[in-house]
């Protein structure tokens, strides 16, 4: 027989997804943090958390790609532009030959590395010079 989740559950892991505490979850639900203590406890409460943070999770990846290819095909053009400052080409050239050495260096396949390049690593190794294009 499973057991029966409280009716609050979902309400409880939309606000800690959203809010970015705790404290602020627990008010906008109408709990105190010792209920909350006790759900997280909960396997069935830890069940629906887990997959709310994995949906999330998945939705900001597909941002991020979609953004980092709108962010390369803007230098790209940047780069490209013969009317662009000279500058601005080199240095939107400089940031694509840099992040690409750099996501080559520590991809999966790479001899220095044994670990999977993980988005948080692609996006760490960005480097933009906003000082570059001012």
């Amino acid at each position: 027989m499973q057991p029966i989740e409280h009716p609050k559950y979902e309400e409880m892991v939309a606000a800690l997804v959203q809010c970015p505490t705790e404290a602020e979850a627990v008010a906008q639900v109408g709990i105190n943090r010792s209920t909350l203590y006790r759900w997280k406890k909960d396997p069935g409460f830890q069940r629906l958390y887990e997959e709310a943070r994995r949906e999330l999770y998945e939705h900001v990846i597909t941002q991020v790609q979609a953004a980092a290819t709108e962010a390369v095909s803007a230098l790209r053009e940047i780069m490209a532009n013969p009317e662009a400052q000279e500058n601005n080409r080199v240095s939107a050239a400089r940031i694509i030959l840099n992040n690409n050495y750099r996501m080559l260096s520590s991809s999966p396949v790479s001899e220095n590395h044994d670990r999977k390049l993980t988005v948080a690593d692609i996006i760490a190794s960005v480097e933009l010079d906003e000082e570059a294009f001012a």
